[in-house]
């Protein structure tokens, strides 16, 4: 299969069998061990996971940034700052102020990446819903803090 996929689609063709190959051992890797020790699974919960994960990830990727409020702060304003910042430390000065020159240059991509990746964070707020543990833990320090 990897021989015909390279062949065919090049490296996503790599990639493509390497994902299959991955998935059908997975299956039979689960299906042996269910034999050995059942588990019951928790199906809701997991329907619940990759259901958020999958639109975070439709949301993520077709976000349109561009006249995005935080997106245009982080460009004119917070970067230069951080710019700025990183100037009075030694790498300001590093191979001749290299570091600040590529942060300037490149702020549209780190501004990118900074947004996508706060809202990609928006996942761990599935956390308490689905593990009790970590419920009780949050509730026991909320009531800590309320006496």
């Amino acid at each position: 299969m990897t021989y015909f996929f390279i062949s065919t689609w090049g490296i996503l063709g790599a990639a493509y069998s390497a994902a299959i190959t991955g998935l059908i051992t997975n299956i039979v890797g689960f299906n042996l061990a269910q034999k050995r020790y059942r588990l019951s699974l928790e199906r809701t919960k997991i329907l619940v996971i990759i259901g958020t994960a999958l639109g975070l990830f439709m949301l993520i990727t077709r976000w349109e940034l561009e006249g995005n409020a935080f997106y245009e702060l982080l460009i004119s304003q917070t970067i230069p700052w951080f710019a700025d910042l990183v100037q009075k430390t030694f790498l300001g000065t590093f191979k001749g102020g290299k570091a600040i020159t590529i942060l300037l240059e490149r702020s549209q991509p780190i501004a990118e990446i900074t947004l996508r990746g706060l809202a990609a964070l928006t996942y761990l707020l599935l956390l308490p819903m689905v593990h009790e543990g970590f419920r009780f833990g949050i509730m026991r320090q909320v009531n800590k803090l309320r006496r």
